[in-house]
């Protein structure tokens, strides 16, 4: 709902407003949310991770919002590692991590 009323109210003209509010209100909720990695999540080196049992492969990791998540992309999905979610410690060694994997 606050979605919409941002469309609505914003500055972006009437055409557009109307072509994105039939966007929003044609597909669910949850296609435009990603989904969080939550419980015990185990990364490997070779751009893969293990999250509830279930071995999940990603193509990159954007870090534009690393001061509160990572958000991991593969083909069809996304995925968000809250920096709350785990101690700092490990958040910044997985930090260091994917980032010299990103450079190579």
């Amino acid at each position: 709902m606050v979605l919409i009323w941002a469309v609505i109210a914003s500055p972006i003209p009437l055409v557009a407003s109307a072509y994105l509010l039939r966007i929003i209100m044609s597909r669910p909720l949850t296609t435009f949310l990603t989904d969080a990695l939550y419980g015990e999540v185990e990364f490997g080196f070779y751009g893969s991770f293990k999250a509830n049992n279930q071995v999940q492969a990603f193509q990159s990791v954007a870090f534009l919002h690393s001061f509160a998540f990572l958000s991991f992309h593969s083909k069809r999905k996304h995925w968000l590692l809250w920096r709350d979610s785990c101690d700092e410690e490990t958040y910044r060694q997985l930090l260091v991590r994917l980032k010299l994997k990103q450079e190579l």
